[in-house]
This record gives C-alpha cells, structure tokens and sequence, in this order.
C-alpha cells in the first residue's frame, strides 16, 4: 500500500498564530537534545514528530513505532512513510500487549 503524504510544511508557510504556537511547544524541549516519539502515524504523535523535528532536527529526532500482531500491515506501511516524509529514523520496538490476558479478553467489547 503506497500512502501519499504531503511534505511537512516549513516555518515560513505558516501564519503567525500558527508559527507561535509551533514555538510554544518547541520550547517544551529546550534543554533535550535527543528524542525519541511514541509514533502510530497518526495525526497527534505525527504533529509530535513534526514539531520535535522542527525544534531539534532530524538527526536527533526518532520516531518510536510499536510492533505487535495487533498493528496492521498497512498502518505499519503508513507510519514509515508519514515519517519518512519528515526525514524521520523509525525505530520498531516489539511490544507484547497479546500476552496480556486483559487485552486479549478487551472487556470492553464483551459489554457491547
């Protein structure tokens, strides 16, 4: 599955507002030099990415995506590419939340 994701828009395309909201964040970050983002490849941990990226580059940004049967093929797919399109390293950690019996048994659609 290809995804087609637009480029990450640069400070200079957004509007003053927006601009100083994307600092506000930023600053959040002052004394971090290294980061790694809890990353689905959706919008709020790619907004996440997005701004750590602005405020600490790339070279120092990775996107943390977690692996388990439960990820679906294509939204693996998709996460590389969303990050991708930032510059972003993706690292996969391999998470076990199957092994979890609770998870496994998701009471939540047992009420339903």
């Amino acid at each position: 599955m290809t995804v087609n994701v637009p480029q990450v828009r640069t400070t200079a395309s957004l509007d003053p507002e927006m601009t100083d909201l994307a600092d506000a964040v930023g600053h959040a970050l002052d004394g971090v030099t290294r980061l790694g983002v809890a990353f689905s490849g959706g919008v709020d941990s790619a907004l996440l990415l997005a701004l750590a990226i602005r405020r600490l580059g790339t070279e120092n940004v990775v996107a943390v995506l977690g692996v388990s049967p439960s990820l679906a093929g294509d939204e693996r797919v998709a996460a590389h590419e969303v990050a991708s399109s930032m510059g972003a390293l993706v690292v996969e950690v391999a998470t076990h939340e199957g092994d979890n019996l609770a998870y496994r048994a998701n009471p939540e659609i047992s009420r339903a």
